[in-house]
């Protein structure tokens, strides 16, 4: 998976790469909250990486895995996980900025996305927040339109014929 990059804007998270698009907001709370409730397991301080045979390279940070930043008004986070520990369920991880490594159950792993479309939010109409007023269904032969009063709320079929319409179907 490649470069997955998303936004808070209006209350609602948006893809801002690898396209422009809504996203399900339920796996980025999960991810956030997953996130804020990270525990280190254990710790490697900076000395016990580079005495390692090829350094960090041995736990996985020659090429991380994943990186997950998360971005502030005040400051940017980077957590970059490596490979997996040898005994347990778990994985190297390093804060960008803080030195040596610790270890963290690699459960965590299950809350990122496996690619950029499993959070995007797959809907053709976002309309929920919405005000409609008007609809019009133009298919090759015949057609309607439907029109709410500005006042009451209520809709009218306008077309092909002036008439009041079932506004619990609509």
């Amino acid at each position: 998976m490649g470069l997955v990059r998303l936004r808070a804007a209006n209350g609602q998270w948006i893809f801002v790469a690898p396209f422009i698009a809504p996203a399900v907001s339920g796996g980025v709370e999960r991810l956030i909250a997953g996130l804020a409730g990270l525990q280190s397991r254990s710790t490697l301080s900076a000395q016990e990486v580079l005495a390692a045979s090829n350094g960090p390279a041995a736990f996985g940070f020659d090429r991380p895995a994943v990186t997950v930043s998360v971005e502030r008004a005040d400051r940017t986070d980077q957590l970059r996980l490596g490979s997996a520990t040898l005994l347990g369920r778990q994985i190297y991880a390093q804060l960008v900025g803080r030195e040596g490594l610790f270890t963290v159950d690699s459960d965590f792993l299950a809350l990122l996305p496996a690619g950029a479309n499993d959070w995007r939010n797959s809907s053709l109409l976002q309309l929920a927040e919405t005000r409609i007023d008007r609809i019009e269904v133009r298919p090759s032969t015949n057609g309607f339109e439907l029109v709410r009063h500005p006042t009451n709320r209520l809709w009218s079929l306008t077309r092909p014929l002036a008439t009041l319409a079932n506004n619990a179907r609509i």
